[in-house]
């Protein structure tokens, strides 16, 4: 156990923490608690990712250490929602032991 331990801090067992995998996960309990409670207010919201970081950065003059990892838009809706479109059905995307392996419901 003493050599699992003895590394440098912040890296036991040799593992050293990735700040932008952490940084990612915080935000988003963050980010779903917000989308909660502007629902909650009538906003409607729109999670955002998949975004190029640079170009959000410059846009919105964002400094260069911070780290941008999701965007939320919170509004109101104008005119009539649209029909929900569904999901994907289970068996396209849900799989027992191994990938592509169906599953009983």
């Amino acid at each position: 156990m003493s050599g699992f331990l003895s590394g440098p801090p912040g890296q036991a067992g040799g593992v050293a923490p990735a700040f932008d995998l952490w940084a990612n996960r915080q935000t988003m309990i963050a980010f779903t608690t917000m989308m909660w409670a502007a629902e909650t207010l009538g906003y409607d919201t729109a999670p955002m990712e998949g975004f190029i970081e640079d170009q959000v950065k410059a846009v919105l003059k964002i400094p260069e250490r911070v780290l941008v990892v999701a965007m939320l838009a919170v509004g109101r809706l104008k005119g009539k929602d649209k029909l929900y479109a569904g999901r994907f059905e289970p068996a396209r995307s849900v799989f027992a032991d191994t990938w592509g392996e169906s599953i009983e419901f």
